[in-house]
């Protein structure tokens, strides 16, 4: 057998945190035995880098010891800390694996499963529907009716309760379980008060989708509604004020507004002495690009108010300028690129890229001390750039964020923007089949079948 697939201990577990594939083919080439700590490690203590956004590594984790004569050692371990109390982001990942074992047939798995769930439903304030849609999936109508009445009882205890609105967010089941709990409201009233609950907040009817038309319509019609009421004139008296100091506030009207609105804003921000007034004036360029970019705000780039600098960041990234470029390649030479807002200068290249920046955005990235929060900024940068500009210089920096992204959201962007510029490997594509995230794993096949 060759060391192709060969890892260190400690490679095994960086790879197995981010979900690289080269976790997997380990385990497919070497087995279990050696590493089997560091995975029972990863089912107890979720590493998925944000939870809300990715999916949970359950499926490939199971993958890794289900036909393994430690399955027993595993899914004790696994039943045993659901039945501690644990924190939101460990619970998501047991619920799963939790649930891949029950699905295979796991009595015992599903029986925690089922006590966990409905306990969380009855008693959390804050996590009342944590592993509701993993328990449907295993226990079907049964379980639907099950969380209906917990759901039904809490609001009978307290009207006011916070319960979910909805028990699947998949069209089908979404009828199908209206019609279900409909059926049994004249027997259980508690399934009736949650069914009028869920009714009454849209959770049983399908979703609506609006035409491209009536979109645009409805965009027309935000718009025109913003703007009589925020001119330039008010705007510019809003931001001095503070009376709003909302960023989204002030960049829905830069994207409204017409270049003359636009220039009129920015004429202000010269003579302005305050900082919060200067930001909330920058936040107008959140979206749109400055007609004129005055030198002054580079100086204003070192203020030590961190949401200043950042609205600075933001409305240069913006700008198509050789000054801008000139002022992001200076900051990366002296190495102002680590926590936020700092990190932003890396989106000043997606519309200044010029050729050998990608050096000089890999030099300064080596020579950090980025924690996995940085690199997963880094990474969003990165890909934006290359999705921006589709050169072959990107391509180390985009095997970077690969290797090294926390995010498995970032991984996919960097697979798809090597594929852009044709420098996807097959020792990648390999490596992605693998992958501990579906959606990379799809996407190759998807490419390999193109």
């Amino acid at each position: 057998m060759t060391n192709e697939y060969k890892l260190t201990r400690e490679q095994f577990a960086d790879a197995l945190a981010k979900g690289l594939g080269r976790a997997m083919l380990y385990i497919k080439h070497y087995g279990l035995d050696n590493v089997k700590d560091i995975v029972l490690e990863a089912c107890i203590h979720n590493t998925t880098y944000d939870v809300q956004c990715e999916d949970v590594k359950a499926q490939w984790l199971y993958e890794m010891f289900k036909d393994t004569s430690h399955y027993n050692d595993f899914r004790a371990a696994i039943l045993a800390a659901m039945k501690e109390k644990n924190e939101w982001h460990d619970a998501v990942g047991l619920c799963d694996l939790a649930t891949e074992m029950a699905l295979d047939g796991d009595e015992l798995a599903k029986e925690t499963l089922r006590a966990f769930v409905l306990n969380a439903a009855a008693n959390e304030k804050k996590y009342f529907d944590l592993g509701i849609y993993e328990y449907i999936r295993v226990g079907g109508e049964q379980a639907v009716l099950e969380l209906a009445k917990i759901y039904g009882q809490r609001l009978i205890d307290n009207p006011e309760d916070s319960v979910p609105e909805t028990l699947t967010f998949e069209d089908e089941n979404r009828v199908k379980f209206a019609q279900l709990l409909q059926e049994q409201c004249c027997s259980d009233n508690r399934i009736k008060v949650y069914f009028d609950y869920a009714n009454a907040n849209g959770g049983l009817e399908l979703p609506k989708t609006k035409s491209q038309e009536e979109r645009a319509i409805d965009w027309e019609n935000t718009k025109n509604e913003f703007l009589s009421t925020y001119n330039a004139e008010k705007i510019i008296e809003t931001a001095v004020e503070g009376s709003i100091d909302s960023m989204s506030f002030y960049r829905r009207y830069g994207i409204f507004a017409d270049e003359s609105d636009l220039k009129l804003v920015l004429s202000r921000l010269p003579g302005e002495q305050n900082n919060e007034v200067r930001k909330r004036l920058l936040w107008v360029f959140g979206k749109a690009a400055m007609p004129i970019v005055d030198e002054r705000i580079f100086e204003w780039a070192n203020s030590d108010n961190a949401k200043f600098r950042a609205a600075i960041l933001i409305a240069l990234a913006n700008c198509e300028d050789d000054k801008v470029h000139d002022f992001a390649c200076a900051r990366l030479k002296v190495g102002k690129i680590i926590g936020w807002p700092d990190h932003l200068v890396f989106d000043i290249f997606s519309l200044n890229y010029s050729v050998g920046d990608a050096k000089l955005i890999m030099d300064t990235i080596l020579a950090s001390k980025a924690d996995k929060h940085d690199i997963h900024s880094f990474g969003l940068s990165i890909t934006s750039i290359a999705e921006e500009n589709k050169t072959n210089e990107l391509k180390e920096l985009l095997i970077w964020v690969y290797e090294n992204t926390p995010c498995s959201n970032c991984r996919e962007q960097a697979v798809d923007r090597l594929k852009d510029i044709e420098a996807l490997s097959q020792e990648i594509i390999d490596e992605c089949l693998c992958d501990g995230f579906e959606e990379i794993r799809e996407f190759v096949r998807n490419m390999k079948n193109q």
